[in-house]
């Protein structure tokens, strides 16, 4: 499967949807945190170098 990087629900079942919609929601959900965590030396979300 060639995903180009995009997660899509249509790549997903019901309960990895409702997963996705509620950690990626950026007022609420703790991707940014973990980004920020995982990536500290970053100024932005897209300062992190691709593969």
């Amino acid at each position: 499967m060639n995903w180009d990087c995009v997660l899509a629900d249509n790549m997903l079942n019901n309960a990895g949807i409702e997963f996705a919609n509620e950690y990626f929601n950026f007022e609420t959900g703790l991707f940014s945190h973990d980004y920020e965590e995982t990536f500290p030396e970053i100024e932005s979300l897209y300062n992190v170098a691709g593969n």
